[in-house]
This record gives C-alpha cells, structure tokens and sequence, in this order.
C-alpha cells in the first residue's frame, strides 16, 4: 500500500518558499443545491460552487520578508505549491493558481511563536507530481 509521510511538506508562494512551516491542509465543500418536482418522493441533491481554502501554521520568522511578510489581510497570492513530502523528482504536490489571506492569527504559546493563516483559494487545486 502506497503512503505519503508529510514530513518534508512544505509551501511555495510565487516561487518564494515560505520559512518555518508547521503544518498545512485543505478543505473543499461543495454547496449542495436541492430541489424537488411535485409527485417526487425524494429530494434530489447535486453538487454546486465548490469552496476551497487553505490553512497553514507557521512559526514566526521575521526575517523571511519575501515569504511570510508577503502574508497580509486581504492579500492576493499566486502560484501556490503545496508539498506533501518534499520537492525531488516524483514527489507530490498540489498547485493553486490564486488565493487571498482571509485570516491571519499570531499567538505566542509557551513555546515558538505561531502564526495561523486562512486563505480563499479561487481556482481549483490540481494535484501533479515533481518533474
């Protein structure tokens, strides 16, 4: 049985890897749109517009200007490449073309410094493997 380990993931905004990533995942929800004829028994559902987000978890690097200073509320970013594994040749990994950062959480646990970002994906994700 195939496996993926996710210790080597990491994420690539606009060819600038980004420091320090924890963790990150995806979520997508397809809104259902329902609707019944009359004399039917069953309310038919399909699948309509489909939201995709993004959540990551980074430890706080100040001096990664081009990556994680680039993460703002409102902002646009592009080109996104999320490792699963790593980045050599036959690895996984899952491309988005736009998103924009809809949340941004900084906390200071006792331990390293975090900062948790919720971003809007507007176009699909497209799974595809490290040439």
């Amino acid at each position: 049985m195939a496996k993926l380990n996710g210790f080597g993931g990491s994420i690539v905004i606009n060819s600038n890897t980004l420091a320090e990533v924890e963790e990150w995942s995806t979520d997508e929800t397809a809104q259902m749109v329902t609707g019944v004829a009359k004399g039917d028994a069953t309310v038919i559902g399909e699948a309509g517009p489909i939201t995709r987000k993004l959540n990551m978890t980074l430890f706080l690097d100040p001096s990664d200007t081009a990556g994680q200073g680039s993460i703002t509320i409102g902002a646009t970013l592009t080109l996104m490449e999320l490792y699963v594994a790593g980045n050599a040749s036959g690895d996984d990994y899952y491309t988005c073309a736009t998103g924009v950062v809809e949340s941004v959480t900084r906390n200071s646990p006792n331990d390293m410094s975090k900062m948790t970002v919720g971003v809007h994906l507007n176009a699909a994700l497209v799974e595809t493997t490290v040439a």
